[in-house]
């Protein structure tokens, strides 16, 4: 389950930039963010939005929290774990249905390499 988390401690004016950081957004489970920007739909709300990316959910949660961003689009365990130390976070946005990845495999190679254990040398 991927999310969009706000930090409550972390106001901003409608007027003011917001960034969000996004847990690796070359990944494909972050299209939706990405299409969301790119087809200007954060600007037709009103709204001044930079996209960012972290390399780990953590160093997202991370940057949420000191307020140098004031959202973060990861995965659902970090809403729970930071409300469990007592940060006062929210999730906003929940994609239930997240597009998936896939290996495809060389149709010479269909035969032999059924499972991530038949790469091994490949």
């Amino acid at each position: 389950m991927v999310v969009l988390l706000l930090s409550l401690c972390s106001l901003v004016h409608a007027d003011d930039r917001i960034t969000i950081i996004v847990s690796g957004i070359k990944k494909q489970i972050y299209v939706p963010v990405v299409l969301a920007e790119r087809l200007g739909y954060f600007a037709k709300q009103g709204l001044e939005v930079e996209l960012q990316t972290e390399s780990a959910g953590v160093h997202a949660q991370d940057m949420l929290l000191t307020g140098l961003a004031q959202g973060v689009v990861g995965a659902y365990d970090h809403t729970i774990e930071l409300q469990s130390r007592g940060k006062e976070v929210l999730s906003v946005v929940q994609f239930g249905i997240a597009p998936g990845e896939v290996e495809l495999v060389a149709q010479p190679y269909a035969a032999t390499i059924q499972a991530p254990k038949d790469l091994h040398g490949h």
